[in-house]
């Protein structure tokens, strides 16, 4: 079997049609939610723009399931949910 076949006959993980971090801003208060939208949003060179990896390690610190990759690509708006 080659690898094509090995990976259309298992499941990605999470579904394609949803990002972590999506998934995760739903579940946020808005407050919160408005303030990582807010830092999703600012320009690579803003000095108050927080990391990927601080993003993400604060979010699992709090409970979430998410990892530096998906805080990445939702940032870079190719996460295939926004």
């Amino acid at each position: 079997m080659g690898i094509r076949e090995k990976l259309v006959d298992e499941p990605p993980h999470y579904p394609r049609s949803i990002c972590r971090v999506c998934h995760i801003l739903t579940q946020l208060d808005q407050g919160d939610r408005e303030f990582l939208v807010d830092n999703f949003n600012k320009p690579s060179d803003d000095k108050s723009r927080f990391s990927d990896a601080k993003i993400a390690d604060i979010l699992t610190e709090e409970g979430y399931s998410v990892g530096l990759q998906s805080v990445s690509r939702h940032r870079r708006k190719q996460c295939g949910s926004r």
